[in-house]
């Protein structure tokens, strides 16, 4: 890019106008702009520093190690010269002196002599060896590969793949999914970094434009795009890994900007589900990479959702007027049981209370018992249960309850409500919502804004007839990632995931087993790879009586085990 001359008169030249115009070219056709990286003062041969000698009309390297006299020599000569022809073109600023997987012992001996050139260059590094303080404290731009890139430590912070990872990474090899590409982004937002760094865009080598396996890396290594020929008008092409990485650019955009607008949001559900959203980038953890088509998937479809105004329960609203609110909420006769004292009307008229909830069985019944402020015997009031879970309450049997009486001030301040569980409602979280509304107004109504009204929602836990199971914090490290059965009488079990579950808990009915009394069974059960800090329990209910306390059900924790049945 820049010309070195050792001219005959024994001065030093440098030639900037390929540079020039590459610059341009990135800035003006394709609109790069933001920052130019210059690779490097520090080559692969690190002792040499080649250049063009005037008086043979060859080409030369010079000895050069790093620290020695002649390298901070030559060095300094060229960043004063390099520095002047930046702050001509109004590029100082944005330009960023960088090197390529150096030594922290080299690195502290360069970040010296520029500094001494000039203490307002700006540094990066792409690394894949821990770095020092002193190194780090230097850096404007630091780019660590997938083990040592966490958090934003500099003002530009990111992470690389190089030669080095397997998984996740943008190799074409049968053990990788191009689905890893898109999950590069969504990694750097699980980080809080800047973006990803890839060493090579159109490195090619072999005479044949469509040659993947050059030199003795990974297949599609070297090269993001290819060419349509060897001609000088030949197309370029793009590839599936680049398009996908595209696709995890705009995820990235996407979710800082959705990030942005939900946080400086009082309303309830956008809260929601930025929460949702926030959770969901959390399970991109450095380790998951082999689980990357389903957790991009599914963050994909939550963001559609989220900017389409689909994700969760459907909003709902009031104001107008603040004297009738829920005070309290509680049940009885669940597996566990509600506990709310709420006393103040809510922001916006809605307010979903999280503290406690609702967990009983499909089936079961239990008791709702509900207290409403002094002033709400002139509202009515509306119970609503989504029992399918699918976030609208419009479905038969999800209408539940009404109380109260049109344009009345005697209507009842505390009400009892026996709710049974359909034995038919699908397992998992569901919500419950609570609205008083004025009496002289129209009915309640579920979703919508809507005036002179106050709702409360609840969660409540449907589950089958085992206790419930299930986790607040989860790094998505940890899960089962595989349970066969052989030996079985009928049927067998082949169990697979490549992530964490939702809420840290998986009901699978995709297949069973039959079994007979006296036989035994062979169970293979597989943790994911990052598990190894965890521990593994195995339990089956075998009086079925729906819990896991009994004598013989802890049937224990080895990766491969045999269950004798009694």
């Amino acid at each position: 890019m820049i010309k070195w001359t050792l001219k005959t008169n024994g001065t030093w030249n440098y030639d900037y106008s390929a540079f020039t115009k590459y610059v341009k070219f990135l800035r003006d056709s394709v609109g790069i702009s933001g920052q130019i990286n210059c690779f490097s003062l520090v080559g692969w041969n690190e002792d040499v520093i080649p250049y063009w000698d005037e008086s043979s009309s060859t080409m030369k390297n010079l000895s050069a190690p790093v620290g020695s006299a002649t390298f901070n020599t030559r060095w300094n000569d060229f960043l004063t010269s390099f520095r002047t022809y930046l702050v001509s073109n109004g590029w100082f600023d944005k330009t960023v002196l960088f090197m390529d997987e150096i030594a922290d012992d080299k690195m502290q001996q360069v970040i010296t002599l520029i500094k001494n050139n000039n203490s307002a260059w700006k540094i990066g590094v792409a690394h894949w060896k821990e770095l020092s303080s002193d190194v780090v404290s230097n850096l404007y731009d630091k780019s660590g590969n997938l083990a040592l890139a966490t958090g934003h430590t500099n003002p530009v912070s990111t992470f690389y793949t190089s030669c080095s990872e397997t998984i996740p990474n943008n190799y074409l090899t049968p053990q990788n999914n191009p689905a890893e590409m898109s999950w590069m982004s969504w990694h750097a937002l699980k980080e809080n970094l800047d973006g990803y760094l890839r060493w090579g865009y159109d490195n090619w080598y072999d005479i044949n434009p469509f040659e993947l396996r050059n030199k003795g890396n990974t297949a599609g290594d070297f090269a993001m795009i290819y060419r349509s020929s060897n001609e000088s008008n030949a197309e370029i092409m793009s590839s599936i890994r680049l398009e996908l990485l595209r696709d995890g650019i705009q995820d990235f955009e996407k979710s800082k900007i959705l990030r942005n607008q939900l946080s400086a949001s009082t309303d309830l559900f956008d809260l929601e589900a930025l929460a949702a959203l926030n959770a969901k980038i959390n399970q991109f953890t450095k380790n998951n990479g082999t689980g990357a088509f389903p957790l991009v998937v599914q963050g994909q479809q939550l963001l559609k959702d989220i900017a389409s105004g689909n994700y969760g329960v459907c909003k709902v609203g009031g104001g107008s007027y603040t004297s009738y609110y829920l005070s309290s909420a509680s049940t009885t006769g669940a597996i566990s049981n509600l506990n709310f004292t709420g006393g103040t009307y809510p922001t916006g008229g809605v307010s979903h209370h999280t503290s406690s909830f609702i967990s009983a069985r499909a089936g079961t019944n239990f008791s709702l018992i509900l207290n409403s402020s002094s002033a709400s015997n002139c509202a009515r009031l509306k119970v609503w249960i989504d029992w399918n879970g699918d976030n609208d309450f419009l479905d038969s049997g999800e209408d539940f309850f009404t109380g109260g009486t049109f344009q009345s001030c005697s209507n009842p301040l505390n009400y009892t409500i026996s709710i049974t569980v359909p034995t038919g409602a699908s397992i998992g979280k569901k919500r419950m919502r609570i609205q008083l509304r004025d009496a002289w107004q129209a009915l309640p109504v579920s979703c919508g804004i809507n005036n002179f009204t106050e709702t409360t929602d609840f969660d409540l836990f449907v589950s089958d007839i085992y206790c419930s199971a299930s986790t607040q914090w989860n790094t998505g490290e940890y899960y089962l990632s595989k349970l066969e059965t052989t030996n079985a009488c009928n049927g067998n079990i082949s169990y697979n995931q490549s992530y964490t579950p939702l809420n840290g808990y998986d009901y699978y009915t995709n297949n069973n087993i039959k079994v007979k009394p006296g036989s035994s069974v062979m169970f293979n059960l597989q943790n994911s790879q990052t598990a190894v800090c965890g521990r593994t329990k195995a339990w089956i209910d075998w009086n079925r009586d729906g819990d896991f306390s009994d004598s013989g059900e802890e049937v224990f924790q080895q990766e491969y085990f045999r269950v004798v049945l009694i």
